[in-house]
């Protein structure tokens, strides 16, 4: 983007980062039961996807980090903000090398990055809890992680293929 595009750049990145915090309200009041505990299906991640396809990782990695820290003060506690840093961080980490790399498509890059933010919540969760019994969990996160990493990344792929570059 360019300096002269400056102040339609902030405010795509508002629209957005107001598109993540919304789908996680919706789904930290709705919770998406899926029989699972602690399992979510990360709504807020297209948006995320959405702007590192678009607008480039540096803006995608503020809008990540603005969402994990809004999301955590007005829903949350330090704990779930200490959750969300470390899975929104490993997975956004992954995500933008997996782009870069071009080894896969942006379904692709979604699951492992979904996969990735579940490891990073349950090393988060080694931690505070001091036991790495917590990583007898990881089965069941890494079939959530794929399930819900293919829905949203297959919701962002159509998204990026109906919204025109240029609005």
């Amino acid at each position: 983007m360019s300096h002269k595009n400056s102040a339609k750049t902030v405010a795509r990145l508002s629209v957005l980062l107001c598109l993540a915090l919304l789908m996680s309200y919706v789904e930290h009041i709705t919770a998406f039961d899926v029989g699972i505990p602690g399992v979510k299906v990360g709504f807020a991640n297209i948006a995320v996807l959405f702007v590192l396809y678009r607008m480039g990782w540096t803006y995608a990695l503020a809008v990540n980090m603005c969402r994990v820290f809004i999301s955590a003060l007005l829903f949350g506690n330090l704990t779930s903000l200490f959750y969300g840093i470390c899975g929104a961080l490993c997975a956004f980490a992954l995500m933008c090398l997996l782009k870069h790399v071009k080894l896969f498509g942006v379904l692709g890059v979604s699951v492992a990055g979904a996969v990735c933010h579940n490891m990073g919540q349950l090393c988060a969760a080694a931690i505070l809890m001091g036991s790495a019994y917590v990583f007898s969990y990881a089965p069941v996160l890494l079939v959530a992680g794929t399930v819900f990493g293919a829905v949203t990344g297959l919701i962002c792929t159509l998204l990026l293929k109906k919204i025109p570059e240029n609005l």
